[in-house]
C-alpha cells in the first residue's frame, strides 16, 4: 500500500529515533539534526521536484525521505546513511509500504551523505540538495562562543538563508558576517558539499530529460542507461557533461589548495612556476576572462617547456605578453595581499 507523510510523521518509533539520534549528534558536538531539520529537508525535498514537475506522488517519497533520511545517527555519525537506509527499510516494511516505493526511499537516503553520496534517482538528488541547504544560525547549540568549532562559526555567521526555486533553476543565497567566520572557512566546509549539489542539480535535469511527456499526458521512460535523443553522437553527452564536472572539481580543489598555502611558498611559486600555478588558479575562476588568461598561461608553460614545439610568431608573442605580465601582477599582488588576484576571478 501507499504510505504517507502523515502517517511517517505520527509513527512514535520514527519520532523517538530522531529525537535519540539527535540526543548522540549533541553529546558529539554535531549541529542540530533534530526536527527543525528534518522538518525543512522534508519540505524542500518536495518543492524542488513539485517545481521541477514530477507527479504528487514523487514529490510525496522525496518528502518521506527527507523525514527519515538521518535516523541512522542513532547508530553513529559513521556512516549514518547506509545505516538509516537499512533501519528505513525495517521500518516501512512493518507499515506495508510498496517494495517500490520503499525502494526509492532507501536508496536516496544511503545516497545522500557527501562521502558516499551520488544522485542515483529524482528523490536522491532532491534530498542532496535540500539537506546541503540547509544552513541556519539556530542549529548551532548552545555554548559558549569561544567553544564554537568551524562547523558552528559557519552556521552561526548566517545572517540570511533564501531557497528560490524555478524550472530551470535552484538559488540558495546566504549571506554571513565575516566577523564570526572567514569566508575561507565557509568554503573550506561547503565545498565539497556545493559540488555534491551540483552534481544533484545536474542530474535531475537529466532524469526529466529521460522523462518524456507525450501528448495524452502518459509518462514514458527509455531503457535505463538511454536518452531520448535520436543522434546517437549526443548520447554520451551526460558522460561528457559528468567528465566537464569532474575537470572542474580538481581544478576547483587545486584553486583551493593553493589559496591555502603560506605568504611565502606562493611567492615563490609565483615566481619561477607562475606559468602553470597562477595558469591552473586562473583557469578555476568564475569569469569567461580568466579561464582564457588561465588555459594561455598554462599552454604557454607547457609549450615553452616542450622547446622542439615552434609556435607561430604572434602566437608566440601574444603567449608570452600575457605571462610576464600576470606574473609581474601576480608577485606584487602575493607581496600586498598574500594571494593572487590578477584577472583570478
Amino acid at each position: 500500500m501507499s504510505i504517507t507523510l502523515e502517517q511517517v510523521k505520527q509513527s512514535e518509533e520514527i519520532t523517538s529515533y530522531i529525537r535519540k539520534a539527535d540526543e548522540s549528534l549533541s553529546a558529539l558536538g554535531f549541529t542540530e539534526h533534530s526536527f527543525a531539520h528534518v522538518g525543512l529537508v522534508s519540505a524542500q525535498a518536495s518543492a524542488i521536484l513539485k517545481t521541477l514537475g514530477y507527479d504528487d506522488r514523487t514529490c510525496e517519497l522525496a518528502a518521506i525521505a527527507g523525514w527519515l533520511h538521518d535516523i541512522g545517527n542513532v547508530i553513529n555519525r559513521i556512516d549514518h546513511a547506509q545505516s538509516g537506509a537499512v533501519m528505513a527499510f525495517r521500518i516501512l516494511d512493518k507499515m506495508g509500504a510498496a517494495p517500490e516505493e520503499t525502494a526509492t526511499i532507501i536508496t536516496a537516503i544511503g545516497n545522500h551523505d557527501e562521502k558516499t553520496a551520488f544522485p542515483v534517482n529524482p528523490v536522491a538528488a532532491a534530498l542532496i540538495l535540500a539537506d546541503k541547504m540547509d544552513v541556519r544560525a539556530n542549529r548551532v547549540r548552545p555554548k559558549a562562543r569561544a567553544a564554537f568549532d568551524i562547523h558552528d562559526r559557519v552556521n552561526y555567521s548566517v545572517k540570511k538563508h533564501e531557497v528560490t526555486l524555478t524550472d530551470k533553476e535552484i538559488c540558495l543565497t546566504l549571506a554571513i558576517d565575516t566577523e564570526v567566520c572567514a569566508v575561507i572557512e565557509y568554503f573550506e566546509i561547503f565545498m565539497d558539499r556545493m559540488l555534491l549539489c551540483r552534481r544533484g542539480g545536474e542530474a535531475g535535469a537529466a532524469f526529466r530529460a529521460r522523462d518524456q511527456r507525450p501528448a495524452d499526458g502518459v509518462k514514458k521512460f527509455p531503457a535505463a542507461g538511454t536518452f531520448p535523443s535520436a543522434d546517437p553522437s549526443k548520447r554520451n553527452a551526460p558522460n561528457r557533461s559528468k567528465r566537464r564536472t569532474k575537470n572542474m572539481e580538481t581544478l576547483e580543489k587545486l584553486r583551493n589548495g593553493i589559496e591555502q598555502l603560506p605568504k611565502w611558498l606562493l611567492l615563490v611559486l609565483v615566481i619561477f612556476l607562475d606559468g602553470l600555478v597562477g595558469g591552473l588558479y586562473r583557469a578555476a575562476g568564475k569569469t569567461t576572462a580568466a579561464k582564457v588568461i588561465g588555459w594561455i598561461m598554462a599552454a604557454a608553460y607547457v609549450l615553452s617547456i616542450l622547446s622542439f614545439v615552434e609556435l607561430p610568431a604572434a602566437l608566440a608573442n601574444v603567449s608570452r605578453i600575457v605571462t610576464v605580465v600576470c606574473m609581474i601582477a601576480d608577485i606584487i599582488t602575493v607581496i600586498t595581499s598574500g594571494k593572487i588576484t590578477f584577472f583570478a576571478d
